[in-house]
């Protein structure tokens, strides 16, 4: 189990370091399904095969009650989230690609 990494470029980084000399290559990714994206990407960068096996699914709600139509808290929250792991998913792209 990798556990210095700050960040999940440098998970899979480090993850790579201690795996694959000794010829482990194809993983299974276990991460919250908001990040699993992100992760594989970044795994991929690194020479891994991945199997994503995603945990934690956002809940969502349907617009059945018109009281839900209401701003809370849970949901802009949900919303930075995922604003957050787009951006980052773009970043890793960039990133890889100019790397």
């Amino acid at each position: 189990v990798e556990d210095k990494s700050l960040d999940t470029h440098q998970n899979a980084q480090f993850s790579a370091q201690l795996l694959q000399p000794q010829g482990i290559k194809d993983i299974v990714l276990v991460t919250d399904a908001w990040h699993m994206s992100r992760s594989v990407l970044a795994f991929e960068y690194f020479g891994f095969k991945v199997v994503p096996a995603p945990t934690e699914f956002p809940e969502g709600a349907f617009i059945s009650n018109p009281a839900l139509l209401q701003p809370k808290v849970m949901m802009f929250n949900a919303n930075l989230r995922g604003l957050a792991e787009v951006l980052g998913h773009i970043k890793y792209r960039v990133r890889y690609f100019f790397e």
